[in-house]
């Protein structure tokens, strides 16, 4: 009996289901509807409060009004939050919609159903996403020193027309460690602004801090510094090619040094070389005298060179590095600029958009980009492009399974239309672009393009007619051409703009239309164009097209009255804008700007955006259903929208699965059997007497039974066996029975709860009744019976919910659910506030214990809290949501609470009183002893030392919590851990403000490690902190003990140097 077991298949089936529809849904292509009647369409990314629309055509006349509903539902349809209502009178109709804004973020269902002359009910699946509102924040420094202030600006957009959004902005600072420092909440100006500022404290927290900026559902961040630093006077620049061949024997450059108001900086520069990864190319260093710039050449014939350059080296590029000291001050600014390292001057790619699949039959159309690495153009190269087309993805040269072959010129732009004409009827596999420029056969590139999938072999092609010319402006037409249609077919189109949803659509009979272009198509839209096939399958293609905005249209200038202004003078400013405008000014030195930017508004930052989010994953449109998901696009119809997935899998269904709405499909082919190897490996584990040993090194002792019974990791075993699903092979059912013979033998020699619990409920599983009911006898004599709750004491807590749990099942089996009610309530009784139980062993059996208890489909009850200067809350309780969690956080202290509850079941109220009380120190059968052998203003290392006093552990813990200032020194961490030189430790990793020592287990004898930690910016006087042990399948067996670090937590250091030791 595995209560879990239908619980998981339901899941399991769901999201199966989900893998394969995705956000299009239709009927099955095996039996495809012989007269389609409706294709639906909307967006699969939707946004609380901004209005979207959805399409409906219908593909026959319904001879009467059709009713159609949209509602927007939670997975399980447990809740509603949005419904809509329309009637249809013609054949097609744009549907205007609008989610309220208080719709979590989150994914739901958008089911929509359809009464009257015409009947369907059909979902897809949508997401719900933030974007209702562009939040711009902007500080007037990127970085600032202990004192200083903060001033924040933040702007509040409506998207996608960029006007001011008024209403409720919270915003909040955190420093380095995620404390929040600071948090307001401020109705935005008419004009969208809050407007804040912060001061610095003497002593902050050195690092990045955040300003988080929320409106609703959107949310903004923008980070800034605190550290101590001294701004540079003057501005180092290094000027360099952005790329090397392994053709090139010299690196040169030029680097200037100017002084923040336009003088040239004197002083000597040192010059570095390397590869960023550190190797294998040997360091150039170089110095020279600087008068405000100076040139530099460096010799890279000696060693720039194929042996060194690897196939990885397009990603490990050179970087140049100076220092430039100013003569006067001894003042020191560097620069760095990074190299790219390639094998050939030339680089070909497929350009965005471009289909990576090919339509049998059909020509290919794409476009290439050709130019230097760095994207700039090829300066007036004569060379053509050689493109083979091959079903042999091999060298160039290779002439193996060869198509056809052919040459384009390359234009000054770099962009080559490719037009491969009629690609073969390849019904598996893909073909092979090998594409190079010239004769240089190191720019070889190739593209694998994959076949389309279609049931009847149905292909259309749409191609826009202006290929490659400049985005649309609003009011202006786009042609496109479709390739493939029968004659007598008619097309639909459909225009979806990935904010506002379908924003045109029609149907047309001829094969070169023109598409109207408006305001609603910017920044970016998608043409789709489908016709159903007489055998009703949908036969689809999209093309995505950018629109020309300009997204500013607020034309802003600044200019000043002088550009050379004394110290202490006063200097005009004139901005001009259109009338009304809110105006915000930024004047900062700068040499700020120069040390680090970033803290700004940028039209590059607006831009983005309104833009558009990304472009098409091409490489997933092998299909009519892959394409619709690829372009964000839901599509509910009774016509078959293929998925490209008939060779891999095959449809079946259950019969015994009435949750299954859609036929499953599953997998005819695994490269292996994974449960089946595990069977056949437990097998492999089992002694002649019928048990089984364990080979190996259990780190969770208690998974042996927790009492070291010798039943009970048989027990284990068989539960295993009997509960995964298996063939029925002969060994699996021999290995069964011997091992149940084996617990009949010993059960009356148990004597521990766990061991007899678990045993138990391996002989009910085996079928052997009697025996079984022998131990379940035994067993209710142990249990302990208080206040109307049953459980079974088995040691710690976490072993006793074990335990019970394992017991639960047994009386779930046996149909005991009456009898059982004790139990229930003793354990929900020792869940956590999150859920939980103690540990993941007894949590996982816990729940698995609780899902076999049946919910009664009667079940209806309603639970009332009141107390004294309290609104009353309620909670209705239904089957449908009973395994919904609805915490209600009281945060003020009440006397009492009066809970009532009437109806028809059982309802759980679990109350959670959360408060601070001192550290304990408990009597534990752990031991942990810190002991500081350095302690510097710079350095502090620890040897902890720990050990049990109580017998062998399971897996343990040492964490030690890291002072004020410092970080732990991960280099040192990984070589404790790397020289093996300490018993039992497996690894180290530092969270949550501590580092943390794994152990596999802790015995009598002590055993230590020394952690590392550094300091990372000024402090002293430190707060008290503490090293502990835990063990880790019991956290609540664990000792503390303080870390004595005298000299710093009475003393105040700046430097390094302010302390000796």
């Amino acid at each position: 009996m595995v209560c879990f077991k239908s619980v998981s298949a339901a899941v399991l089936l769901t999201l199966v289901v989900a893998a394969l529809n995705g956000s299009v849904l239709s009927s099955t292509c095996k039996q495809p509807s012989p007269s389609p009647s409706h294709v639906v369409t909307f967006a699969t990314t939707l946004r609380a409060g901004v209005p979207f629309n959805a399409s409906v055509s219908l593909l026959k006349d319904p001879s009467g009004p059709v009713h159609l509903h949209f509602a927007l539902k939670d997975h399980n349809g447990s809740k509603t939050h949005f419904s809509h209502e329309v009637t249809m009178e013609g054949l097609s109709s744009t549907i205007a919609l609008t989610l309220p804004d208080r719709v979590p973020l989150g994914s739901y269902l958008m089911v929509v159903k359809a009464k009257g002359a015409l009947t369907f009910h059909q979902s897809a699946t949508v997401s719900v996403e933030s974007g209702s509102s562009l939040l711009l924040i902007q500080t007037d420094k990127a970085i600032y020193r202990a004192g200083q202030n903060v001033s924040i600006r933040v702007i509040a957009l409506q998207l996608p027309s960029l006007t001011p959004k008024e209403g409720q902005v919270t915003i909040e600072i955190t420093d380095p460690q995620s404390n929040k420092v600071n948090r307001w909440v401020e109705n935005a100006t008419g004009y969208g602004v809050v407007s804040k500022q912060i001061a610095i404290s003497e002593f902050p927290l050195l690092g990045s801090w955040t300003v988080k900026a929320m409106m609703g559902s959107d949310t903004e961040q923008k980070s800034f510094s605190v550290q101590e630093y001294l701004l540079p006077l003057f501005a180092v620049k290094i000027n360099v090619t952005s790329y090397i061949t392994v053709k090139d024997t010299s690196v040169g450059g030029r680097i200037t040094a100017i002084y923040t108001y336009g003088k040239r900086v004197k002083g000597e520069v040192s010059i570095t070389l390397r590869r960023k990864s550190g190797g294998p190319v040997p360091n150039r260093l170089t110095t020279m005298k600087v008068d405000g710039e100076v040139g530099f050449d460096l010799d890279m014939k000696e060693y720039l060179n194929t042996r060194y350059l690897s196939p990885t080296s397009e990603d490990d590029p050179l970087v140049v590095e100076c220092n430039v000291t100013e003569t006067l001050t001894g003042r020191v600014v560097s620069a760095r600029e990074e190299i790219g390292m390639t094998k050939s001057a030339v680089q070909i790619r497929l350009a965005k958009g471009s289909p990576r699949t090919f339509k049998p039959g059909m020509d290919y159309n794409a476009q290439v980009h050709v130019a230097r690495p760095d994207g700039s153009p090829l300066d007036g190269s004569t060379q053509s492009l050689s493109v083979i087309v091959s079903e042999d993805p091999s060298h160039f040269w290779s002439r193996q399974g060869s198509i056809s072959a052919h040459t384009f010129a390359v234009p000054a732009n770099g962009i080559v239309s490719l037009h491969i004409p009629t690609l073969p009827d390849k019904r598996e596999g893909a073909i092979f672009l090998k594409m190079t420029y010239g004769d240089d056969v190191d720019s070889l590139v190739t593209v694998e393009l994959n076949r389309f999938h279609s049931h009847s072999h149905s292909y259309l092609q749409i191609r826009r007619l202006d290929e490659g010319q400049s985005a649309p402006q609003p009011g202006s037409e786009i042609a496109y051409s479709c390739e493939g249609v029968p004659s007598e077919q008619t097309l639909h189109f459909q225009v979806v703009n990935e904010r506002s949803g379908v924003v045109s659509m029609g149907t047309t009979t001829v094969r070169t239309f023109l598409v109207d272009v408006s305001d609603a198509m910017a920044p970016r839209s998608t043409l789709i164009v489908y016709y159903v096939t007489s055998a009703g399958e949908l036969v689809v293609d999209v093309a995505s097209f950018d629109v020309a905005r300009d997204v500013l249209a607020n034309k802003v200038s600044v200019t000043f009255d002088t550009e050379e202004r004394l110290p202490g003078g006063k200097t005009s400013v004139r901005v001009k804008a259109a009338p009304h405008s809110y105006v915000g000014l930024l004047a900062v030195d700068q040499s700020v700007l120069l040390f680090k930017s970033g803290n700004d508004l940028s039209i590059e930052q607006v831009t983005a955006a309104v833009g558009a989010k990304s472009t098409l994953p091409i490489a997933e449109m092998t299909s009519a259903r892959a394409t619709l998901q690829a372009v964000g696009v839901a599509m509910l119809s009774d016509a078959c929208i293929p998925h490209g997935l008939d060779a891999v899998f095959e449809d079946s269904r259950d019969a015994a699965s009435p949750m299954v709405r859609a036929p499953l499909r599953t997998r005819k082919h695994f490269p292996e059997n994974v449960l089946s190897t595990a069977q056949q490996w437990l097998i492999q584990q089992q002694n002649e007497d019928g048990s089984f040993k364990e080979p190996g090194k259990v780190i969770h002792s208690e998974m042996k039974g927790g009492m070291k019974s010798p039943a009970s990791l048989t027990a284990y075993v068989v539960i295993g066996l009997l509960e995964g699903e298996h063939h029925p092979w002969e060994n699996v059912t021999r290995a069964v029975d011997r091992a149940a013979t084996f617990l009949e033998s010993h059960v009356a020699s148990v004597q521990d709860a766990y061991s007899l619990a678990i045993t138990t409920y391996a002989l009910h599983l085996a079928g052997r009744n009697s025996s079984a009911d022998r131990a379940f006898v035994r067993l209710n004599a142990m249990a302990k019976v208080e206040g109307g709750t049953k459980h079974w004491p088995s040691g710690l807590t976490s072993h006793s919910v074990e335990t019970t749990a394992y017991v639960l099942i047994v009386y779930s089996y046996r149909g005991m659910a009456k009898e059982a009610a004790g139990i229930v309530q003793w354990l929900i009784s020792q869940r956590s506030a999150l859920g939980g139980f103690r540990s993941t062993q007894d949590t996982v059996m816990a729940l698995q214990a609780l899902s076999c208890q049946g919910l009664s489909e009667a079940m209806r009850v309603r639970v009332q809290v009141r107390g004294d200067h309290l609104n009353e809350r309620s909670w209705q309780v239904t089957k449908d949501n009973s395994s919904l969690a609805d915490p209600w956080e009281v945060e003020k202290h009440f006397p009492a609470l009066l809970i009532t509850a009437q109806g028809t079941g059982k309802a759980h109220v679990q109350v959670v009183v959360s408060y601070n009380s001192p550290a304990q120190t408990n009597s534990s059968r752990l031991v942990i002893r810190p002991v500081v052998l350095q302690e510097t203003a710079c350095a502090i290392t620890v040897n902890a030392c720990a050990m049990s006093t109580n017998g062998t552990t399971g897996m343990a813990l040492v964490q030690v919590e890291i002072p004020t200032g410092f970080t732990a020194n991960a280099v040192e961490l990984k070589k404790v851990v790397d020289d093996k030189k300490h018993r039992d430790l497996q690894r180290t990793e530092v969270k949550d403000g501590k580092i943390v020592l794994y152990f596999d287990k802790l015995d009598s004898q002590e055993n230590c490690v020394p952690v590392y930690m550094d300091r990372e910016h000024i402090g002293g006087k430190l707060a008290q902190v503490y090293a502990h042990v835990v063990d880790y399948y019991s956290p609540e067996i664990r000792q503390s003990a303080p870390i004595r670090l005298d000299k710093l937590q009475n003393s105040f250091f700046k430097t390094c140097q302010d302390s000796d030791s």
